[in-house]
C-alpha cells in the first residue's frame, strides 16, 4: 500500500465519521422539525469534517491517478462539493439560532442523503483502460 492509499483511506475514514456526526445530529432533531429545532454541535462538527476532509480527498484522489490509471469524475467531485458547502453554510449561518426556520432542518438531511446518494451511485473515480 502506497503513501498517497494510506493517507487516502485514512482521509476517507475521517470523512465517513463527518457524515455519521451529521447524519447523527440531524435524527436527533427530526422530533423537533415540526418547530424548527437546532444547529446541533454534530450537525456543525460533522459539516466542518465534510468540508475539510472533502477537499483532501479530491486532492488525494488526484494524486492517486497517477498510480492507479483510475481518472476522477470531475462532475461527481463538483457537484459533492457544491452540497457540502450548502450543507456547511446552512450550518453556519444558523448555528447560533436558538429555533430554526422549518426548512433549515430538512434541507441538511436531504442534501446529505444527496451526497450519499450521488457518491455512492456515481463513483467517485473510473478507470481509463
Amino acid at each position: 500500500m502506497s503513501g498517497i492509499e494510506l493517507a487516502l483511506r485514512i482521509t476517507l475514514t475521517l470523512h465517513f465519521i463527518g457524515l455519521a456526526s451529521l447524519l447523527g445530529g440531524f435524527l436527533t432533531q427530526m422530533k423537533a422539525m415540526k418547530t424548527g429545532g437546532s444547529i446541533t454541535p454534530a450537525i456543525f462538527h460533522g459539516a466542518w469534517t465534510l468540508l475539510i476532509t472533502g477537499f483532501g480527498l479530491t486532492g488525494l484522489v488526484y494524486a492517486q491517478k497517477a498510480e492507479t490509471g483510475e481518472a476522477p469524475i470531475g462532475w461527481v467531485l463538483g457537484l459533492k462539493f457544491f452540497i457540502i458547502v450548502a450543507i456547511f453554510v446552512l450550518a453556519y449561518m444558523f448555528n447560533k439560532k436558538d429555533k430554526l426556520p422549518t426548512w433549515v432542518l430538512p434541507s441538511i438531511g436531504l442534501l446529505s442523503v444527496a451526497a450519499i446518494a450521488i457518491a455512492t451511485i456515481s463513483g467517485v473515480v473510473a478507470a481509463t483502460n
